[in-house]
C-alpha cells in the first residue's frame, strides 16, 4: 500500500545525540521591567482621569443648580410681567372710559358775573 492510505507508519524513538553547547540567546524584551513601568504609568494615567471625571462631574452639578435658579427667576419673570400687563391694560381701560364720558358730556363751567356795586352818591 502507498503512503498515507490508512495504515500508520512505524514511530521510532529518537533521543538526541548531544545537548546544545551554548545557552539560550536572551531577547531585549525578555525583562518584565518595561512592562511593569508601563502598566505604572496607565494606572497614574487612569488615576488623572478618574478625578477629572469627578472634577467635571461636580461642575456640572453646579451649573445644574445655576440653570434651576435661572429658570425659577425667568417663570417668576413672567408671572410678573403677565400681572403687570393684567394690571395696565385694566387701567388704560378704566382711563378711555372716564375720557370718553367726558368727551360725551363736557362740564358746564358757569362764570359768576360780578355784581353791581353800588355807586357812591354825591
Amino acid at each position: 500500500m502507498a503512503r498515507g492510505q490508512g495504515q500508520p507508519e512505524e514511530q521510532k524513538s529518537v533521543s538526541p545525540q548531544r545537548f546544545a553547547d551554548t545557552a539560550p540567546q536572551v531577547f531585549p524584551g525578555s525583562d518584565y521591567s518595561f512592562t511593569l513601568q508601563a502598566v505604572m504609568e496607565l494606572q497614574s494615567k487612569v488615576g488623572q482621569l478618574t478625578e477629572a471625571v469627578s472634577n467635571l462631574s461636580k461642575k456640572v452639578e453646579k451649573h445644574d443648580e445655576k440653570l434651576d435658579h435661572a429658570t425659577k427667576v425667568i417663570y417668576a419673570a413672567g408671572v410678573v410681567l403677565t400681572i403687570a400687563i393684567v394690571v395696565g391694560g385694566w387701567v388704560v381701560n378704566r382711563v378711555a372710559d372716564v375720557a370718553i364720558e367726558m368727551f360725551r358730556h363736557p362740564v358746564q363751567v358757569q362764570q359768576i358775573q360780578p355784581s353791581p356795586s353800588p355807586s357812591p352818591s354825591k
